[in-house]
Order: structure tokens, then sequence, then C-alpha cells
């Protein structure tokens, strides 16, 4: 019977620990990436022609062979702004205002997040989660990349470029709180921190 008990227990526990890696928020940012969505879609409210947005998609395709980033970046919004988006456009988008110069990290994100919130859970968030954590990183807000790192790491546990890059920003980031627990109603009140 105790053998039973210590896999159900594992289970349990892995299956916890699963869910919990899955999940991945940062505070504020879905309600930034909404808006910034909405003022695109707002600027054509009923959508556009499937040639309108064929015409936008070349302008987008003539920017990136010129190399014009910041052109880019606005032709992928007049596209986006058309409807009928795909979650790629939203990556496109991330790597295009990161690539400006300077790089515009903010709308970065926000399209990233975008993009992660419209993928298939799994493997296939991992490449907006590894912009998020590269714009987090030129906002100076290295404790939510390793976050953004960490989950992609979970993603995909076997890609070394991800396992390397999350251990090079851990050793620069330094020690961080990863979890704090609450108990108000001992005596004495208690909190409880977890760190890296």
């Amino acid at each position: 019977m105790r053998p039973l008990r210590l896999i159900l227990a594992a289970f349990a526990m892995l299956f916890t620990l699963a869910a919990q890696a899955q999940e991945f928020r940062l505070p504020g940012l879905e309600q930034d990436a909404n808006t910034y969505m909405r003022s695109l879609t707002a600027r054509s409210p009923a959508g556009g022609t499937p040639a309108a947005r064929q015409q936008a998609e070349m302008r987008v395709q003539d920017a990136i062979t010129k190399r014009d980033w910041p052109a880019a970046a606005a032709a992928l919004e007049a596209r986006i702004a058309l409807g009928d988006t795909k979650p790629s456009h939203w990556l496109n988008l991330a790597q295009m205002h990161l690539r400006k110069t300077p790089p515009d990290a903010t709308r970065a994100l926000q399209a990233a997040w975008r993009d992660f919130a419209e993928e298939a859970e799994g493997v296939a968030e991992v490449p907006a989660l590894i912009l998020m954590a590269d714009a987090l990183k030129i906002l100076n807000r290295p404790a939510q990349a390793v976050l953004a790192l960490e989950a992609a790491a979970t993603r995909m546990p076997s890609d070394a470029r991800i396992r390397q890059q999350l251990s090079e920003l851990r050793r620069a980031t330094g020690i961080l709180v990863t979890r704090v627990t609450t108990e108000p109603e001992a005596d004495p009140a208690r909190a409880c921190m977890g760190f890296s």
C-alpha cells in the first residue's frame, strides 16, 4: 500500500509542477498587449479586403528586403489592422520592433505576448518567450527575463541554447525571489520566501 501512495504522491507532484511550468504571466502585460492590439484594429474596424491584406504583406516584404525595420514594423501594424491575423504576424512585429535603432522593446514585448497568447500551448510558445526575454533585458527587467527563459526551457528542456542563455542570465541577475507565502494567522505572523 505504501508504494502506491508514493507513486500517487509523485504523480500529483509532477502534475502540479507541469501545470505551474506551463503558466507564464507578467503583471499588466496582457492588458497592455490587448490595448496595443485594439489600437491597431481600431484603424480599420471593418477589417480589410483580401487584396488590401495582400498589398500590406507586400509592403512588409519590401521593407524587410530593404532592411528598413521601422517601415517593416509600420507595415506589419497596418497589416494587423486589416484583420485576419495569424500569431506569426505578432511574432514578426516583435522582431521588427527589436531590430529598430533604437529598439522599441515595449512594443516588442507586447507583440510577442500577443503571439504567445494566440499560439498552441507548448513548444509553439517558445519563440515568443525568447523574444519577450530579449525585450525584458533591454527594458532592464532581468528578473522577468529569467521567468520568460525558464518558461521556454520548461517547454523545450532538451534545447541546450535556451538552457545556456538561462544559466548566463541567472548568473548575471543573481538571487531572485521566486515565491512568497504568508501565514498572517500564525502567532507570530510568518512569511516564507523561495529563492532561485
